[in-house]
């Protein structure tokens, strides 16, 4: 009794949304951040497919398929994205990462899911004000040898203004020894 609370204890802190659905893809168990993300109950949940919860509107995402081709895939785990509307918290961008478990012997799915919708605002709002600088700016990798030596850089990504003021063209993903 004491290791089940304990455990319950640390997955009802996280962050992270997670819920198990067995192999017909119905909820069994979650944490307090699966209820808190998606306006739902536990009582309300527990035994329903994940494709009924908030009135059937999983049915509309291919998620759905792709959770039953996760149950008998050969990967362990794989990663969808998917926007859904929240009631009150408008359309959010989801990450979810499904891992089979198994579950009283038979196949399950353990479902994390993450909101992801700031920081693909936050990436959004860099992306337009990284092309739309007047200055010339580029990102850039560092290579290193098994010495942990720098070898060379590696453009990770340049804005329109860098192009005009180099004149180096197409240089993202190229090695700056073969540019200059």
């Amino acid at each position: 009794i004491y290791e089940r609370e304990y455990t319950k204890n640390i997955l009802n802190t996280m962050l992270v949304a997670l819920v198990v659905v067995d192999s017909q893809l119905r909820v069994q168990t979650a944490n307090k951040a699966f209820y808190e993300l998606f306006q739902v109950s536990r009582e309300a949940t527990h035994g329903m497919p994940i494709a009924d919860l908030r009135n059937h509107e999983w049915k509309a995402f291919a998620i759905w398929e792709k959770l039953k081709a996760t149950l008998v895939s050969e990967s362990a785990c794989e990663t969808f994205e998917f926007e859904v509307d929240i009631q009150g918290s408008g359309r959010r961008s989801i990450l979810l990462d499904a891992c089979r478990m198994p579950l009283n012997g038979n196949p399950a799915l353990l479902l994390a899911f993450q909101d992801i919708t700031d920081r693909k605002r936050a990436e959004e709002r860099y992306r337009m004000l990284f092309t739309s600088m007047d200055e010339g700016f580029c990102t850039l990798e560092v290579l290193f040898d098994d010495q942990k030596q720098a070898i060379d850089c590696r453009f990770l990504d340049v804005n329109n203004a860098f192009e005009q003021q180099t004149g180096i063209k197409d240089a993202k993903g190229k090695l700056v020894s073969q540019i200059l």
